[in-house]
């Protein structure tokens, strides 16, 4: 099936509103990973509960936009990193793998926890963001979509710079290769890992808030929504922040066509399809290092 031409700036529009969401999740994922070599696959859920959050506190406490995202963020950032000090922590020195599949359990439990504190029903997040479509040249859009693009690519920036220009991101990384080397040049790991883990939460918060400014809030499929982030983080390349960028681009852009080709229900099989796809023939992805093929 061909989209239509007047389809194509919606297709467009779309796909940079789920890459913003992507990117972000995904950017939570590989810092995770660059600093502890852990992946966590609780990251929807911390999205899902950030959402959640900034959704109570603009609903109930009437905070405008920029304070209810910071209040999201720096309570994620603040939740992942009392779940490592209270849980991962106590694991270290265990296998990698058996972290990884333990963070299975822990999205399982958050989301159970976030559906008996805030219930399962769908939300919306009025009166933050204008939902008044705007034609700006070709494009038909509106003002809170253009602001979820903002929140990704300021997020998506941000961890890019902390990461490879900064003194704490340089430590963070140099702690997954080797603990023992780190605490030579004065990184404590335990404080390097809970700093990883409160980033990647705080990052999760930033795309639970781009979502619910732009679509209703359905807190079970949120979880999922977080999850299927993974396709872009395989095809940018596990351990590369700006390839989950460009991963959350593309898959951003299968998914959108395919739902104004195919429909919405067709959207998260295309993106595991690409999934497939770019682990049989580039299984290190777009973007990432050959260390990360052999895992």
């Amino acid at each position: 099936m061909v989209v239509r031409m007047d389809s194509l700036s919606n297709v467009l529009v779309g796909a940079l509103v789920l890459a913003s969401v992507y990117s972000l999740v995904g950017s939570g994922f590989v810092v995770l990973f660059k600093s502890t070599g852990v992946l966590n696959f609780a990251q929807g859920a911390f999205m899902a509960i950030g959402a959640l959050i900034f959704a109570s506190s603009t609903s109930h406490l009437h905070l405008g936009l920029v304070v209810g995202l910071c209040v999201s963020v720096a309570s994620m950032g603040l939740f992942a990193s009392v779940v490592y000090w209270v849980v991962f922590a106590r694991l270290r020195g265990r296998d990698q793998l058996v972290l990884s599949i333990a963070t299975i359990g822990l999205g399982t439990l958050l989301q159970m926890i976030a559906n008996m504190v805030w219930g399962s029903d769908v939300r919306r997040v009025d009166h933050v963001v204008s939902y008044r479509r705007i034609v700006i040249g070709p494009f038909s859009t509106t003002p809170a979509q253009l602001t979820a693009v903002a929140i990704g690519v300021v997020g998506v920036l941000l961890l890019s710079a902390l990461m490879r220009y900064t003194r704490i991101g340089l430590r963070m990384q140099a702690t997954a290769d080797s603990a023992i080397l780190a605490e030579y040049v004065g990184a404590r790991p335990s404080a390097m890992s809970a700093l990883a883990w409160g980033l990647a939460g705080a990052a999760a918060g930033a795309a639970g808030t781009s979502y619910s400014i732009q679509s209703q809030l359905d807190p079970t499929s949120l979880v999922a929504l977080g999850l299927a982030a993974f396709p872009a983080i395989i095809l940018g390349g596990i351990d590369s922040l700006p390839g989950v960028a460009l991963g959350a681009i593309l898959v951003g852009l299968v998914q959108s066509w395919v739902g104004v080709a195919f429909g919405g229900e067709w959207q998260a099989p295309a993106a595991y399809l690409l999934l497939v796809v770019v682990v049989v023939l580039r299984p290190r992805g777009l973007m990432g290092t050959q260390d990360v093929a052999r895992i």
